[in-house]
């Protein structure tokens, strides 16, 4: 790996470039061309325009280096055609600047060639597009085939004829300016043409993994996405297997572009980046990566998601065409379960006790629990008409999960134990797991230390229970919205100090053991209920008969719950029959509620 930092010249003079076949459209808009228009012709300073990652590919005996364009695709295009567009609109200079211009923007593969070649050779989306504005060189002028662009609306949001607008923008906006001042143009073109360091280009040798410097090149702000590095990998594969290239572009178009790239609004889910580990990546890369592992080529244990395209690429190597139309057939097949069925999950999002697959994504959702997707896609692809087994397996995954997030231990065998659920499907695996974790270890977790995340979804689904169990409540879904709140508060000395352990006025919590009791019980599950808002934090530390009730001027407790949890354990069992909340209280609620979850999820 090389890297220079490069004028433009400097960058696409003598080489050729390629943009991979099956690349996404040219996707840049009105607001891209003027932000960078802006940039380079108003500022006085020098301009600094990012990276770009250039892969170098065999040429066979050609002594020009010929790169693929790994990053960089939309600067490297819109460049060229603003080029484009100074040379048509410099008409008196056109003579002077060809030699410059056709160095930036052709090739000959022998300096003796008369034939000129467009240095960007681009994907199948565009190419026909970008070559009509390129054009062609015939007896020292570049000849461009754009025909009219009145019909060509700039203004217009949608993904059609993107080149052609980028092109039409460029060229409307420098001839006004050539009319008026031409010598202000002429100095725009020598200054974009030759200012130094204006890219930083990142070349890679042949051999050289793209994705390998994934890590790196992300948190210097570049994007590399793995999932375009595997769908070319795929179809360049088949254009090598197959006698017809035409016949492999449409079945892309079938498969691949009509399930990732059909409209913005698919292409915006696809790219849309979630957190998983210390990386962001988006929902596709997301979906590649838990196929691979259903697939048992990508051990989350062992690899990388840096690795992840090698993997692919490794993988198909040796494969005929139809193994690999058939590893494409199941992405589309799992990549439409997943945008189905992986519904986004919020504060309106409603949910009910027996809904049961809800019921798992949302504990999932609320506890940002990715890790068990893979095995999710596995369950609902092989048991899609069985709706029986598969909630099931939901059931016994669930109580997985939530006695893992009571112990606080959801990831530390998860990469492990994945791989084991999905080799066996039959559930036995899931049940091993869960059934290690006893009703004891679960009543000990829940005594101190719960955190706020597990508490939440703890009370919250258990509030649920409650209503699914008792028809004197009203059957409506909740909204997972409400906050958590210490009922004795974490600050509990200025209001709290006369407050017993037990009852007993004369076992107050002036003693250091006591007081480190007190301190371990406070974040105990048994001393939290959720609320529709937050208390005002004054209130919040405030006396137990003050939270309840409210002040004059704030409100308590009482004026923001209607479940069960608070108005029934708290307000009606504790308050309203005139007992302090301590830790024997604490302790009494902690154990009732213990004995819920365990009769929940075992």
């Amino acid at each position: 790996m090389e890297i220079k930092a490069q004028s433009l010249d400097e960058v696409l003079s003598g080489i050729i470039l390629e943009v991979p076949f099956f690349q996404r459209p040219y996707v840049w808009k009105k607001e891209n061309w003027e932000e960078l228009f802006n940039d380079l012709f108003v500022t006085e300073t020098s301009h600094f325009l990012g990276s770009i990652i250039l892969k170098e590919q065999n040429n066979g005996s050609s002594k020009l280096k010929k790169y693929l364009i790994v990053d960089g695709q939309q600067r490297l295009t819109t460049l060229s055609i603003l080029m484009k567009a100074l040379y048509d609109c410099m008409k008196n200079e056109r003579d002077n600047i060809f030699d410059s211009i056709t160095r930036i923007l052709f090739y000959k593969n022998k300096p003796s060639d008369s034939n000129y070649k467009i240095i960007l050779n681009h994907s199948h989306n565009d190419n026909s597009q970008f070559k009509e504005v390129i054009g062609e060189v015939k007896d020292r002028k570049i000849v461009s085939s754009i025909g009219d662009l009145g019909s060509i609306d700039i203004e217009d949001d949608t993904q059609k004829l993107l080149i052609k607008k980028c092109y039409k923008y460029f060229y409307t906006k420098l001839s006004e300016l050539y009319k008026e001042k031409s010598e202000v143009v002429v100095s725009f073109f020598n200054k974009l043409l030759n200012s130094s360091e204006m890219l930083a280009v990142i070349f890679l040798g042949e051999n050289d993994s793209e994705q390998k410097i994934f890590d790196s090149i992300n948190t210097s702000g570049i994007r590399l996405s793995a999932t375009d590095t595997i769908k070319n990998s795929l179809y360049q594969k088949l254009i090598e297997l197959s006698d017809s290239q035409e016949s492999v572009i449409e079945y892309y178009n079938n498969t691949w572009e009509d399930t990732f790239e059909r409209d913005d609004e698919t292409i915006e889910y696809w790219c849309t980046e979630k957190v998983s580990g210390n990386l962001k990546l988006q929902n596709s890369e997301l979906l590649l990566r838990y196929f691979a592992v259903i697939k048992k080529l990508y051990n989350p244990s062992n690899n990388k998601t840096s690795q992840l395209a090698d993997i692919y690429k490794n993988y198909i190597a040796d494969k005929n065409e139809d193994v690999i139309k058939s590893l494409i057939q199941e992405i589309i097949e799992y990549a439409s379960i997943y945008k189905e069925r992986f519904s986004k999950f919020d504060e309106t999002t409603g949910y009910e006790f027996n809904d049961v697959e809800r019921r798992l994504f949302g504990i999932l959702s609320m506890n940002k629990i990715i890790v068990f997707t893979p095995y999710i896609l596995f369950l609902l692809k092989i048991y899609n008409k069985d709706s029986s087994t598969l909630n099931d397996r939901f059931r016994d995954l669930e109580k997985l999960v939530v006695k893992s997030l009571i112990l606080g231990a959801v990831q530390k065998d998860a990469n492990k134990q994945v791989p084991e659920f999905i080799s066996n499907a039959d559930g036995h695996t899931v049940k091993k797991c869960y059934n290690e974790i006893t009703a004891e270890m679960i009543r000990n977790a829940l005594k101190t230390k719960v955190s706020v995340n597990t508490a939440k979804t703890l009370l919250f689904w258990i509030e649920l229970y409650r209503k699914y169990k008792d028809d004197k409540y009203a059957k409506q879904p909740l909204h997972y919205n409400y906050q958590l709140e210490h009922i004795m508060p974490i600050k509990w000395e200025e209001h709290w100090s006369n407050v017993s352990y037990d009852g007993n006025p004369k076992h107050k919590c002036n003693d250091p053991i006591l007081r480190q009791k007190r301190v371990e019980k406070i974040t105990s599950l048994g001393n939290m209920t959720l609320l529709s808002a937050k208390l005002n934090i004054a209130i919040s530390n405030d006396s137990f008969k003050n939270k309840i009730e409210g002040t004059s001027n704030k409100k308590g407790i009482k004026n923001y719950s209607s479940l069960s949890i608070t108005t029934v354990d708290i307000i009606e069992n504790v308050y309203s029959k005139g007992k302090e909340w301590n830790e024997a209280e604490i302790t009494k609620r902690e154990e009732k509620l213990a004995d819920e979850i365990i009769e929940i999820w075992g």
